[in-house]
């Protein structure tokens, strides 16, 4: 069942939901009731949906899209905007060396090898120039690179008040060019792909706890 559910999951990824149903509805007569179950309850978890009301509903709207194309949709959404005004950030890598984001922070910022970010606020302090130890005061909600050391204090602290962002590049775990891993707010997945290939596991992270905080 397991060999099946990849089959169907590989269909709807190829296709989307939609077109798939159609493409094996011909056949419906042909499967088995737990084949049928098991397709329905696919297309049911990847239907696009028209009203976007969480980063799960975007997740699936925007999963399946093209690289260079991630934020478009059937429904003329204007995703950004949406994001925008839900504190709501779109994180995707692009090219070799790139972190993209889309939505309350619009920014990118390079990626070479992969890069570990985290969120900064309007007040906070950040290192500007390691080489230099030179330090910035933020004026805005930004993501900036973090050192190792300092993610081992945030780790301690149990990300208390913290959004860290581990992009990586050709992931281990993961046949793609990038992985985006998120930690310390809520978040949701997506795929972009580059022809039948997965490109990309973008993520979309929530931000409110920290944004009324």
């Amino acid at each position: 069942m397991n060999n099946v559910t990849e089959i169907i999951k590989e269909g709807i990824n190829k296709n989307g939901a939609n077109k798939y149903y159609n493409l094996v509805s011909c056949n419906w007569h042909n499967f088995e009731n737990q084949f049928k179950e098991a397709i329905l309850s696919e297309i049911k978890n990847n239907i696009k949906p028209s009203k976007i009301e969480s980063i799960d509903d975007l997740a699936k709207l925007l999963d399946g899209n093209e690289c260079y194309y991630e934020l478009q949709n059937e429904y003329k959404i204007n995703v950004e905007e949406l994001c925008k005004n839900n504190n709501w950030v779109i994180i995707f890598g692009a090219g070799d060396d790139l972190i993209e984001f889309r939505g309350f922070i619009d920014d990118e910022d390079g990626a070479w090898d992969g890069t570990l970010m985290k969120l900064v606020k309007p007040g906070d302090f950040y290192l500007d120039d390691e080489y230099e130890e030179t330090y910035k005061k933020s004026k805005e909600y930004k993501f900036v690179p973090i050192k190792e050391d300092e993610l081992n204090t945030i780790k301690n602290n149990n990300y208390k008040d913290a959004c860290i962002i581990e992009q990586l590049w050709c992931p281990k775990d993961l046949d793609a060019s990038w992985q985006v891993n998120v930690k310390g707010v809520p978040f949701a997945r997506f795929n972009i792909m580059e022809d039948d290939t997965l490109y990309c596991q973008g993520a979309i992270i929530d931000l409110n706890q920290l944004i009324k905080n």
